[in-house]
């Protein structure tokens, strides 16, 4: 079948060039280094619940299989370390700082590097490991880099998974490249732009910088959407639908967020039944071929996790203990509506400002005014893709709004999922299950072009080049404002 798709004139930005690949190479290449730079700066076990992920990364390191029933406890090596160098949960606080000495090793370090190789194996201190029976993939793969790094002590080790955090964060900014190169082929300096303020999105950089598996749903979820729009524009056949089934059941190996990405996915479908008539029983076996791959590399992990999680795809923080909410603020336990609007609420209020800057345990926080000025460029954005799409529609131009709509799904689809588990979660436990920025990480390069689109339809087609120049700079100077005007500030200065 082949691409029907006109693209729209608007971003007509030239052809691919060495230049352009000399600046994704240059891009990738800053990723990295960008990232090594956060990672230095975080302190251990700043990042969000980074003790629990290396503690399940360190659990298959050491016994080269998965947490069973009984294996629910973080080693005492973590428990030890913890303890001399400080690096608990430390709450946003200005007389609270870690204890870091006036010379290059920090107080204890001596210690932290002389501890005994048997605690990695004991689990005496009775520390639960709360990630343990959690969605393994991430785990199984930073277990490799662990092992390599096996000899070094527990700083080495962490600071190894923590560089397999950043190569996926660089292989993200390459898939979001390749994303935004399919919805525009040919408009390299969109897919370069898209892709820089991937990369140096301040958020993004902390999450990506630390032992955490969210990086790795991002990377499968962003690589998941480009399948979608390859198979939106150029038709479904047996391999696209084999490797699409193959990233949702990655993806669920990761984390089940990725299950968000079922409206687009069942839209994808659903399009191509509807035009290929006369043969429209075989969009139904091209389905079946996806669900069948994605089922046989997750699906042995959904029987496990059925039995270690008492019936739940992923750990229940309430049945596990690790949440106990006894007097919530709002019961919305037969509310709906109620929730509805508080949920959509929090989605513009605080989910939006901690998907921009809540380092830390999402204690610290930047500036009031960068968070203004996100929303400024944010809402020209969206009036901009808003006058694109109504210009269009206008015209009856169906094909050209076609991609555009279809990354719109993409990114509110997560929004809706999470909106009715959270409301089902309250009925069952009266408690919601919480809601942050980076779970919609994922969705980042989808959510840029369309801002980057927006911005752009407001702009003469002669500014153009210099909007994306300073889009590129401009995510750059947040990246560092945030890593030395909130980050470093907030625990060595």
């Amino acid at each position: 079948m082949k691409d029907a798709t006109k693209i729209p004139s608007d971003f007509n930005e030239g052809t691919l060039c060495r230049r352009e690949r000399v600046g994704l190479a240059l891009l990738l290449l800053l990723t990295l280094i960008n990232g090594l730079l956060w990672s230095a700066a975080t302190p251990l076990w700043q990042g969000p619940d980074e003790d629990g992920h290396f503690a399940a990364t360190q659990f298959v390191a050491e016994h080269l299989r998965l947490p069973g029933h009984d294996d629910g406890l973080r080693a005492d090596e973590l428990v030890l370390a913890a303890d001399l160098a400080d690096t608990g949960k430390l709450h946003n606080h200005p007389e609270l700082r870690q204890a870091f000495g006036d010379r290059e090793t920090g107080p204890h370090e001596a210690e932290l590097r002389t501890l005994d190789p048997a605690t990695r194996t004991l689990y005496t201190a009775g520390a639960p490991g709360k990630l343990n029976h959690t969605s393994p993939l991430y785990y199984m793969l930073g277990a490799g880099i662990y092992r390599l790094a096996y000899g070094a002590d527990l700083l080495g080790r962490v600071f190894a998974v923590r560089f397999f955090s950043v190569i996926l964060t660089a292989l993200m900014v390459l898939a979001s490249y390749f994303l935004t190169a399919e919805v525009l082929p040919g408009r390299h300096a969109v897919a370069l732009t898209v892709a820089a303020m991937v990369s140096f999105q301040p958020m993004l950089s902390f999450v990506g910088s630390v032992v955490n598996n969210d990086i790795l749903l991002n990377l499968i979820t962003t690589v998941a959407i480009w399948l979608l729009v390859r198979m939106w524009r150029r038709g479904i056949t047996v391999r696209r639908a084999a490797i699409l089934g193959a990233a949702l059941g990655l993806g669920m190996l990761a984390k089940p967020l990725i299950a968000g990405l079922a409206l687009p996915v069942a839209w994808v479908f659903a399009r191509e039944w509807w035009q290929r008539r006369g043969e429209r029983y075989r969009v139904v076996l091209l389905g079946l071929v996806t669900l069948v791959v994605a089922l046989i590399l997750c699906g042995w992990w959904q029987v496990r996790s059925f039995d270690l999680n008492d019936g739940e795809i992923y750990m229940n923080e309430v049945k596990k203990g690790y949440r106990v909410i006894t007097d919530p603020f709002f019961d919305y336990r037969g509310h709906p509506w109620q929730h509805t609007v508080d949920y959509y609420a929090s989605i513009v209020g605080g989910v939006w400002s901690s998907y921009w800057a809540a380092f830390g345990w999402l204690d610290t926080p930047a500036a009031p005014a960068y968070y203004r000025a996100i929303d400024a460029v944010t809402l020209l954005g969206l009036l901009g893709l808003a006058v694109y799409l109504v210009r269009r529609l206008h015209r009856r131009a169906w094909v050209e709004i076609g991609v555009p709509l279809l990354l719109i799904a993409a990114v509110l689809s997560p929004v809706v999922m999470m909106h009715v588990y959270d409301y089902t979660y309250w009925n069952e436990y009266g408690v919601g299950r919480g809601l942050q920025g980076r779970y919609f990480f994922g969705q980042m390069a989808a959510l840029f072009f369309l801002l980057l689109a927006g911005l752009l339809t407001l702009l003469p087609k002669r500014w153009h080049g210099a909007a994306h120049i300073v889009l590129r700079a401009g995510m750059v100077v947040a990246n560092f404002y945030c890593l030395l005007q909130a980050v470093l500030p907030r625990y060595y200065l």
